[in-house]
């Protein structure tokens, strides 16, 4: 433990406080000297606390208080600081959101039903969030192209809300399923997990009639040491599927058009070459099987771990407070010859309880906010998030601080953990706006970021651009006639003119 001061220029103020002290002695004593020459000893008590206070004593006492004031603002405190290690395990989610994903052919787990195959890998994927409460864990979804919609995380309030609303892809995003599209941006989000991490692939393995190949993303994986396992849905009869004109389903027309029509049934071949080939397992949902086997698989993955240094403040500040305000009350009852009345002493006993006893949790994380976003405004971008990070920890109305932690890292140019930290303020709050807006700036500048013309590589920009789009539309839904909210569907349709550009 080691004693310091948070702001240990602010002591600094002892001299100029102790030169208006001492600039206040010849004046109190040419005006005591007068007093005492023109007034009776009797009377003189009316007129000055000099007249039984010894004034020497009086202005020690003074200048102490003021000097315990400005120790006070200087932040006295200890840190200690803990070291350890901690458990990095980072699972990513990888679920298949192709149309054949919506055939009807989940098979059933006891009562539970299960409308489609989608459906059942969200409440699988929702299972293994909850087998390992410690891990970070990450979310992707593909068809023929791959969202990336939360980066590993211990927030898994913030899992299970993505998990809730994912919904299949459209058909013209929803080609079948590229598994090397998937593939790549699990290898994209290991450039960001230093630790490496172990995959979850959930799918029917019902591919594009001519898809393209994942060799060389399997095989960098395998490099790496990234483990999949994947978990197979569906059934061996499958289910035929139609796809109607978007008019017509738009339009809720009863007879719809059908613009074609496909059969598909599970495929384990591919999944089990993907997995064989990484060490990982495979395993399928139907005839009983449910997560325990991929727990098992997860749990029997190289353990990681990293070193850990846990920093903690205790601030005496309080204490300061309270034996000044102790001095305030000294004074009032020795320069008075009547006793404080009843109710103000009750009033101090409450002041005395609040100051030495309550739980200044609140003020650290207003504190703390505050200097972040001096730092912000300072250009220190870096710093800012840590403070705003410190802030939130203590969870008081912590989706501001997530949220300016958010504007911090996109202005440093860190934009995977930019896009981290919105989404915490978005599970915080809901209905805080500025957070979806957020958001969908931070994706925006990860797309623009991503963007190579000259290598026609755009697929990885226009996915962070739809998703930029969606977060747009959402922060208008929450407040559509606020400035925020106009700005937001401004933003939507701007990003919508960029998707068409691409």
């Amino acid at each position: 433990m080691t004693e310091v001061l948070q702001y240990p220029l602010r002591l600094g103020l002892l001299v100029p406080w102790t030169l208006i002290v001492l600039a206040l002695i010849p004046v109190q004593l040419r005006a005591l000297k007068w007093l005492r020459e023109r007034v009776h000893h009797s009377r003189l008590g009316l007129l000055t606390r000099y007249a039984e206070v010894g004034f020497g004593w009086h202005l020690v006492w003074v200048w102490l208080q003021g000097a315990l004031l400005i120790v006070a603002s200087a932040g006295p405190g200890s840190v200690t600081r803990s070291v350890g290690e901690i458990d990095t395990r980072a699972i990513v989610l990888v679920v298949d959101a192709s149309l054949s994903m919506e055939a009807a052919d989940a098979s059933d787990r006891g009562t539970q039903k299960y409308s489609s195959r989608f459906v059942k890998a969200k409440a699988f994927s929702a299972e293994v969030v909850d087998a390992f409460p410690e891990a970070q864990v990450g979310l992707i979804t593909f068809s023929g192209d791959s969202f990336i919609h939360l980066p590993p995380t211990t927030d898994h309030a913030a899992v299970r809300l993505q998990l809730g609303s994912l919904t299949s892809h459209a058909p013209a995003q929803s080609n079948g399923s590229e598994f090397s599209s998937a593939l790549g941006s699990v290898l994209h989000m290991q450039e960001f997990i230093p630790s490496g991490i172990s995959v979850v692939l959930v799918s029917d393995g019902d591919t594009s009639s001519k898809p393209r190949d994942h060799s060389p993303q399997v095989e960098l994986m395998t490099q790496a040491g990234i483990r999949v396992h994947t978990v197979v849905v569906g059934s061996d009869i499958g289910r035929s599927l139609s796809v109607f004109h978007p008019e017509d389903v738009i339009n809720r027309v009863e007879n719809k058009r059908i613009i074609t029509k496909f059969q598909t049934s599970r495929d384990k071949s591919t999944l089990r070459s993907i997995s064989k080939r990484t060490n990982g397992a495979t395993v399928s949902t139907h005839e009983g099987d449910w997560t325990e086997p991929i727990i098992q698989a997860i749990e029997a993955d190289p353990p990681k771990s990293a070193p850990s240094s846990i920093v903690s403040r205790e601030d005496y500040s309080r204490w300061f407070l309270l034996l000044v305000f102790l001095m305030f009350l000294l004074e009032r009852t020795w320069s008075s010859k009547k006793s404080l009345p009843r109710g103000q002493w009750l009033q101090a006993a409450l002041c005395l309880l609040f100051l030495a006893g309550c739980d200044n949790d609140i003020r650290r994380a207003h504190v703390l906010n505050e200097e972040g976003r001096v730092e912000y405004v300072a250009g220190d971008d870096l710093d800012a998030s840590e403070h705003f990070e410190q802030s939130a920890a203590f969870r008081y109305r912590h989706h501001i601080p997530h949220y300016n932690r958010g504007l911090a890292l996109r202005k440093a140019g860190q934009l995977s953990e930019a896009h981290e930290a919105m989404q915490h303020s978005m599970v915080a709050k809901p209905t805080f706006a500025e957070a979806y807006a957020g958001d969908g700036q931070v994706l925006f500048s990860w797309g623009e970021q991503e963007l190579d013309p000259t290598g026609c590589e755009l697929d990885r920009t226009r996915e962070l651009w739809m998703q930029a789009q969606v977060r747009f539309e959402e922060a208008v839904s929450i407040d559509p006639e606020s400035p925020l909210g106009k700005d937001a569907l401004a933003n939507a349709a701007t990003v919508a003119e960029n998707i068409a550009w691409l």
